[in-house]
Order: structure tokens, then C-alpha cells, then sequence
């Protein structure tokens, strides 16, 4: 090869590896200027919460809003129409009776299991007693002792007014016409223990055709409603040894 060819070659070389240098820098120029210019975004803004949806609930009970009151209810204890069924010489106290959704639990503070202090009876289960009691109906409660046993009576409800009809068992019979000993009734709130919220006393009446004084005992306390009463004879000393009720008809708050 001559002198000429040989140089021609040599600077076709060194041409060769100046433009493969010139590519590399431009190419480390682009992506240097691809990585490193200012990007002209706004900033991206804190992620905001999407209102969950909950069920709708009912408002909370404020001082001074009451539930609903349950309606007025009058109901008559009969010991013959209640539930459960009561069997005349078999049900003592303490037992409970339902009328018109409304529990009575009877019992006396005298109750023992050998010896309740009142029982259901009937005329035909007193027989041959022949006792005749024409304000009664069919059964009845009948004292078992001759102790002047309490009778209490607690109500599931509050009650505004209570009547009964009761008769006065009389060791001297006082004829007709004549005035038997006095019976008393009075109402508690949740307990004898507690003051009374009134009493009331009366006197029964022996009519034509009754074996033993009769009559009727009442209260009515609207403004201070109770849910238990207590019958008793307050004077002990008096000619009665115990009482009987019947017919106990009350109305609820």
C-alpha cells in the first residue's frame, strides 16, 4: 500500500472515532436535559374523604323526653276470668293472676308453706258453712286463719284507681243492718316499706240475705299513681277475724 492510501486511511479512522464521540456526548446531553429540567406541575393536592354513608338512626333521648305512655287500661279481678285458672280449696297465696295484660301477685306477709294465709274458695267449697255473700261472684279470697292476716297486692302497672268488694268475717254477728268492723286499704309504691301514698277506711253493712258484713273499698290518687295495696284490719281487737275480697277492679296510668 502506498503512502497516500495509508494516510487516507488513518484519518478515515480518527474521523470515525471523533463522530462516535460527538454521538455519545449528544446523547448524554439529551438525557441529561430529560432528567434533570424543571417540571412546570401543580403541586397535587392531599387526598380528600368520600362522606360514608351510614344507616339512619334514630335520635338520641334528650333529658326530658319521655317514651310513650302505655295506654289506659281497666281491668276487673274476679279470680274466676284470669290466667292461669284458679281452683277453688287448691290456689293459696302467694299466686298471680292476668287481666288485660295486667299481673296482680297476691300474697301476705303471713304466708308459710305448711300455713298460706289465704286461699280461693267458693260458696259450694265453704259448704256446709253456708256462707252467703251476694256482692261475690263464683270465687273468691278466703282467709285461713283466724289471725287478722295482711293481704298485699303488687300490680305490673301503675295504677290511678282501685275498687273491691270485701265482707268482714264476724265473731258476733251484728243482724241485719249492722255495722261490721273496720277494714282498711292503703297504696304504696313498690313497697309497704315506703310511705304510703294514701288509706282509706270503712265500715261493711250486713243486708238482708249476707251472713257477714259487706261493703265496698276504694281510692283514687291521679295525681300520685301506685302500684301496691294493702288490706288489713287495723283494730285487731275488733269482733273480726279476718275479711274476704272479691271483684278488685283497677285502672292503669
Amino acid at each position: 500500500m502506498n503512502k497516500g492510501a495509508h494516510k487516507s486511511s488513518r484519518l478515515f479512522i480518527v474521523l470515525m472515532i471523533i463522530i462516535s464521540l460527538l454521538i455519545v456526548v449528544v446523547a448524554a446531553a439529551i438525557w441529561y436535559s430529560s432528567n434533570n429540567a424543571p417540571v412546570n406541575n401543580k403541586p397535587t393536592p392531599s387526598p380528600t374523604s368520600t362522606p360514608t354513608s351510614f344507616p339512619s338512626q334514630s335520635p338520641t333521648e334528650t333529658p326530658g323526653q319521655l317514651p310513650s305512655p302505655l295506654p289506659t287500661t281497666t281491668a276487673t279481678f274476679d279470680f274466676d276470668s284470669g290466667s292461669p285458672v284458679l281452683q277453688a280449696r287448691l290456689t293459696n297465696t302467694p299466686f298471680n293472676q292476668i287481666v288485660n295484660s295486667v299481673t296482680a301477685f297476691f300474697s301476705s306477709p303471713s304466708d308459710l308453706p305448711l300455713r298460706p294465709a289465704f286461699s280461693i274458695q267458693s260458696h259450694d267449697s265453704l259448704s256446709p258453712t253456708s256462707i252467703i255473700l251476694p256482692i261475690f261472684s263464683n270465687n273468691f279470697l278466703y282467709p285461713n286463719t283466724v289471725n287478722h292476716d295482711r293481704l298485699d297486692i303488687k300490680f305490673s302497672r301503675s295504677l290511678t284507681s282501685i275498687t273491691l268488694k270485701f265482707s268482714t268475717i264476724e265473731y258476733n254477728d251484728p243482724g241485719v243492718g249492722g255495722t261490721g268492723s273496720t277494714i282498711r286499704l292503703t297504696a304504696y309504691v313498690d313497697s309497704t316499706t315506703s310511705p304510703a301514698i294514701t288509706s282509706t277506711t270503712t265500715n261493711g253493712i250486713e243486708d238482708t240475705g249476707s251472713t257477714y258484713p259487706e261493703g265496698t273499698l276504694s281510692i283514687t290518687s291521679s295525681t300520685n299513681p301506685f302500684n301496691m295495696v294493702e288490706i288489713d284490719l287495723p283494730s285487731p281487737n275488733q269482733g273480726s277475724s279476718g275479711f274476704m275480697i272479691d271483684n278488685i277492679t283497677i285502672i292503669t296510668t
